[in-house]
């Protein structure tokens, strides 16, 4: 068993709640600079807590650090970590900046610790279902792929210009297609700003063999319209379609995916289990194990070089 810090109370609340009765953890220290932040996770899991990063940093006993921070922070602390002969599990973006990536890699290699990368979207059952159809080869190759997401405000005060939406929102599609379907290219981009909390975009990617894949991603709607995303995946032989509407104000979510042949509509059986348990989990069994996984830092370069190339044509 492993004595796991996490740094940071936000999203690091799932970071908690994933590790706090967790086989293979023995206990876990919480930081954040304002005690504030920590009171109530204290209050909620009893854990033990610290303002101070220095005691999870000199705690020879700390094996593992997790880190929910702003990803300006999270580089800064990881290679601390490192430095103090601990692995790490970061959030994504890790950074917005492929030097800073670079950076976390050669102290990778330096000392001899490892990070990971919480990658969730891998971890959704739509998304190991779609990659398993896909290399399967079952239904022949992938001809083409239309994928949209739309969010409303839901998230309070978090405007999404369109110098910040790549890698707010398409960041994780870029992932998702990466992983199911390789190497991929941006071709070319349409963008609409509302104003300065809204904006929209849809790629061009390009995969291998010519495949032409057209993602949306907007944060156009209203509050009320929630979260919906869909995709469709055109094989040779059928269509693998996905549909999902989450998180709205009255309470209506729901998902759906379909299969279609030239034969019968198949609906396929979505178990529901939490993706970023998941995706937490399978990091910490990967460096327990020692083995390499689907969270590896490297597994992270693809999206993130996707978001640069998006960034720097919707500035041209």
């Amino acid at each position: 068993m492993v004595k796991i810090g996490i740094l940071g109370t936000g999203f690091g609340v799932v970071h908690v709640e994933t590790f706090v009765n967790h086989p293979l953890v023995s206990e876990i220290v919480v930081f954040s600079r304002k005690q504030e932040s920590l009171d109530p996770i204290i209050k909620q899991f009893g854990v033990i807590s610290t303002t101070k990063l220095e005691d999870i940093l000199t705690d020879p006993d700390i094996k593992i650090v997790t880190i929910a921070l702003p990803p300006k922070l999270q580089v800064e602390f990881a290679i601390k970590a490192m430095e103090h002969g601990k692995d790490v599990i970061c959030e994504i973006p890790v950074s917005p900046i492929l030097a800073d990536i670079e950076k976390l890699t050669a102290v990778s290699h330096q000392t001899g610790k490892r990070v990971l990368v919480d990658l969730f979207d891998r971890f959704t059952t739509p998304a190991k279902i779609a990659h398993e159809m896909i290399n399967s080869g079952e239904y022949g190759r992938v001809c083409h792929v239309s994928m949209t997401n739309a969010a409303g405000p839901v998230w309070g005060n978090h405007p999404l210009p369109l110098n910040a939406l790549p890698m707010e929102m398409s960041y994780s599609d870029f992932d998702f297609l990466s992983w199911c379907l390789g190497d991929l290219q941006v071709k070319s981009v349409a963008a609409v700003e509302r104003d300065e909390h809204s904006s929209a975009v849809s790629t061009l990617l390009e995969g291998l063999n010519g495949l032409p894949i057209v993602l949306t991603n907007s944060a156009l709607p209203t509050k009320v319209y929630a979260v919906q995303s869909c995709w469709q995946l055109f094989f040779e032989e059928a269509t693998l379609s996905y549909y999902e509407k989450s998180w709205s104000t009255a309470g209506d979510n729901k998902a759906e995916m379909l299969l279609y042949s030239d034969d019968e509509v198949q609906s396929i059986d979505l178990p529901k289990h939490n993706h970023y348990f998941a995706s937490l989990d399978y990091s910490l069994r990967k460096i327990v194990s020692g083995e390499k996984g689907l969270t590896d830092l490297e597994q992270s370069i693809p999206a993130l070089k996707l978001v640069m190339e998006l960034e720097q044509q919707l500035k041209s």
